[in-house]
């Protein structure tokens, strides 16, 4: 569950912050909702969701959230854990958009009434949430080159755990990374951040500052733009 070294209490902390990076002051209610009659429930929801299935590698937390809204949605018969995880994606960063796509997704596979019911749970979280001025996402595309002598192998870790750490960042929307395959010392990456700022603040992180001080890979392409989600 990528957390081999982590005490039990470290697991939980981890969790603990997952949870309020991903569902705010709703998730927190939940689990305050549950002090009183289970404890050791709230504690499962935290510990094993938030600090081992949430916090994996892989995808993102907008990518898990839509996941999230789709299963939910599917089921039928969860609107409280929908309207929930509703009010996430917005937090996460995902637009209206997004989340009302999935949801017309879900008619063909779990029926209309299913998507109709996750629709109208759907109004009335973005109601209690309206949109408000923001500044634009700040995304970029980047190509990077491994340097002479430096094995890709290590450096393909080095990524990895820079991906991973940076996920984290409450101002990371996206940090994917691919490999090319045919050109094998060449690494593609996509990141969107909330605003520039966020993006300004991720090379003060302590992870971005020790993977470049690695000295691993050299920039070949670099771009920037600004866009609402």
């Amino acid at each position: 569950m990528n957390s081999p070294n982590l005490t039990l209490q470290e697991i939980h902390e981890r969790g603990v912050k997952r949870l309020i990076d991903v569902d705010a002051e709703a998730g927190e209610r939940v689990i305050d909702s549950l002090q009183s009659i289970s404890p050791d429930l709230a504690n499962y929801v935290i510990d094993f969701g938030f600090g081992h299935i949430y916090s994996r590698k892989g995808l993102t937390l907008q990518q898990r959230e839509l996941a999230t809204i789709a299963a939910l949605t599917a089921l039928a018969n969860a609107e409280p854990q929908l309207k929930v995880h509703l009010h996430a994606a917005l937090n996460v960063g995902l637009s209206r958009t997004e989340i009302t796509e999935t949801i017309i997704q879900m008619a063909v596979y779990a029926g209309f009434p299913a998507a109709l019911n996750a629709m109208l749970a759907a109004k009335a979280v973005f109601a209690d949430n309206p949109p408000i001025d923001k500044k634009p996402n700040h995304i970029i595309t980047a190509q990077i080159r491994v340097l002479d002598g430096i094995d890709v192998t290590v450096v393909k870790a080095a990524l990895n755990e820079l991906a991973h750490a940076t996920r984290a960042e409450a101002g990371c929307l996206q940090f994917d990374i691919q490999h090319n395959v045919k050109n094998p010392d060449h690494f593609t990456m996509w990141e969107r951040f909330v605003d520039e700022a966020a993006f300004k603040l991720h090379f003060e992180m302590p992870h971005t500052k020790a993977y470049l001080a690695q000295r691993l890979t050299e920039p070949v392409m670099h771009w920037e733009t600004n866009d609402f989600n």
